[in-house]
């Protein structure tokens, strides 16, 4: 019973810390100090430039051009305009697949707040000022100009600054970052930009996330550590953002290689591009997390004698937005190896006490891998029974995102506690659960190629982990092993994105050893584990978040890895806590209420929040 409760408060723990952690801070009112950020403010600004939706060429953008010159000629700073022309291929590609008139000219605003040493490299503050047709933009990319506004007013409170801080407002981002091409292309200011701070958002709400860098971004990550205060920021972010083929106005700014950092907001993801996102909609929080990083950075990179250089790329990431733990890629290694040294001196302990035979450790390395497929196949059977028969609408999978993350949940744990379960049972049996989703799958029109190996993996690996009967600590160590070898194949190949698998490892490592060195103080044995599994889980939770609004419901078998090394924090709670008739009942109730959960997406129907110019193309 002392197990069951244990795991049960590490997993509810775990969840109540990634939620807390995910929420964006208060607002500051519009009486907190001048020199702070404070969304309130921001947002008489919002409701001016999100009144109405404004492309590029409308009459509303022109509206909004106006108004924003406006602002800023009032907070001091030198307005320029430069006109451009929308390329011919551009205007071509948009007129396939958009009823709306193309424009053949965008009009970026170009600002100069005037620093004390005019020669030094400046500060670009960066935001889009041009919508979708249909959408007021509240969030994309609003918020990012209300947010640089905001910046720039609570900046001269503290008077010239060491060097000139730089604002475009570009245009025609929504129509393929036409606006900051021609910037950056063309005209003369670019020559004297030193670094971007790039504000985008896709939604309406969360907590903003600093998820890109320049590359060399090791000294500038220095400063970003010391200077944000409420950080939210992610080194495998970075990676992955590289590796998509999805582009910000930063994108072409990193191409000529300046240095810079993008934040964005992602959260509410039904709000992207919608007739919804209005002033209204708009979470003031996530503004005020936006604005309050801008603020700390700019005003850093701004004041700082000499702009850092570029250094190699460093490994980073914060800690439940408390503060970012950074480090060079080479201390991977050395992670890896105290994770590994601890891990090893408890399973020597184990191994004197003659509680884990070496075909346990094989069963558990073997459980590391069938627990993958089987989650893989799962997520991709439910997802494939979330589908609208047809062709699904981007922007109504969007809108379903929170459901489907509730799914991806359900399907994550039931499979967890069935690995942990582990009932003895007639060979076939245990073969038959993967064949079924799998038929369930193809009958769904999943693609049939990476749904068979998932099946045949999963089918293949069920029967051997029963037959080698992992147990407690083989299946510990065992999964240990996986999550080790593949930290060093990242460390090899992805240096900066090592942390995913060191950290939870080396959490493990701690976990293993201090239970080892506890010995018979079971309670206090039992607390390490708890701790340990609600902390890293926590952390994972984080991480798996983002990247289930990032690609979750395009891709949901990404979410196995997360799946993994969750089980290694909290294997040695769950295994043999519970008899096979329960733990198999709460599976099947958990896959059950997965079920549900696509089915209701499934009938829903098509999301208020899509945009008319979708709606009107199914």
């Amino acid at each position: 019973m002392a197990r069951i409760i244990a795991a049960l408060g590490a997993i509810i723990a775990a969840v109540v810390i990634a939620l807390l952690a995910a929420r964006p801070p208060s607002p500051l009112p519009a009486d907190a100090p001048a020199g702070v950020f404070s969304a309130t403010r921001a947002m008489a600004d919002v409701d001016v430039i999100a009144s109405a939706p404004h492309p590029t060429g409308s009459l509303e953008n022109t509206r909004v051009r106006a108004y924003l010159a406006e602002r800023m000629t009032e907070l001091g700073l030198e307005v320029r305009v430069q006109p451009f022309a929308v390329p011919e291929a551009t205007r071509k590609a948009m007129a396939k697949w958009s009823k709306d008139p193309v424009p053949d000219e965008g009009i970026n605003l170009i600002g100069v707040l005037p620093g004390r040493d005019r020669t030094q490299p400046a500060v670009l503050l960066m935001a889009h000022h041009d919508t979708v047709p249909g959408s007021p933009g509240a969030a994309d990319d609003t918020a990012g100009v209300a947010a640089i506004l905001e910046t720039l007013r609570a900046l001269k409170t503290d008077g010239p600054q060491v060097r000139d801080i730089m604002v475009l407002f570009s245009d025609a981002e929504e129509i393929g970052l036409e606006g900051a091409e021609a910037f950056f292309r063309d005209h003369s200011m670019a020559k004297n930009v030193g670094v971007v701070v790039n504000l985008e958002a896709r939604g309406g709400g969360g907590r903003a996330n600093m998820f890109e860098t320049g590359s060399g971004n090791g000294a500038m990550m220095d400063l970003y550590v010391h200077a944000v205060r409420q950080p939210m920021t992610n080194s495998l972010s970075v990676l992955i953002y590289d590796l998509m083929p999805n582009g910000t106005d930063y994108t072409t700014a990193k191409k000529r290689g300046v240095p810079g950092f993008n934040i964005a907001f992602i959260g509410d993801p039904h709000l992207y591009h919608s007739p919804l996102a209005s002033p209204a909609n708009l979470d003031r929080g996530s503004l005020q997390h936006m604005g309050s990083q801008t603020l700390d950075l700019t005003r850093a990179l701004a004041s700082t004698p000499a702009l850092p250089p570029k250094t190699g790329d460093k490994t980073f990431s914060d800690v439940f937005g408390q503060f970012v733990i950074a480090y060079p890629p080479v201390v991977g290694w050395l992670v890896l190896a105290v994770a590994a040294g601890l891990l090893l001196y408890a399973g020597w302990q184990v191994r004197r006490a003659g509680v884990m035979p070496w075909t346990s450790l094989a069963g558990g390395v073997i459980l590391a891998f069938a627990a993958a497929a089987n989650a893989a196949l799962l997520l991709t059977v439910f997802n494939q029974l979330s589908f609208v028969p047809g062709k699904p609408d981007y922007y109504d999978r969007l809108a379903a995102i929170p459901r489907l993350e509730l799914q991806a949940a359900l399907i994550a744990l039931a499979v967890l506690l069935a690995a942990a379960v582990q009932p003895a049972s007639r060979r076939w049996l245990q073969m038959c659960p993967p064949v079924i989703f799998a038929a369930a799958g193809l009958a769904l029109g999943a693609a049939p190629v990476p749904l068979l190996i998932m099946a045949a993996v999963a089918t293949l690996l069920i029967p051997a982990v029963a037959a080698l009967k992992p147990g407690t600590w083989g299946g510990w160590f065992g999964l240990a092993a996986v999550v080790f070898i593949l930290g060093i194949v990242m460390q090899v190949f992805y240096p900066t994105a090592g942390a995913l698998y060191a950290w939870p490892l080396l959490l493990a490592g701690l976990m293993a050893a201090g239970t080892t060195l506890l010995g018979q103080r079971w309670v206090s044995g039992l607390a390490v584990l708890a701790v340990g599994a609600a902390v890293g889980c926590a952390y994972l939770l984080g991480i798996s978040h983002l990247a289930f609004e990032g690609v979750g419901a395009d891709l949901p078998a990404a979410m196995a890895l997360p799946l993994v090394l969750c089980a290694l924090l909290l294997w040695p709670l769950l295994q043999g806590t519970l008899k096979p008739a329960w733990g198999l009942t709460i599976c099947a109730v958990l896959l059950i209420a997965a079920g549900g959960v696509a089915w209701s997406v499934r009938v829903d129907p098509i999301a208020d929040s899509v945009p008319a110019s979708s709606r009107a193309s199914r």
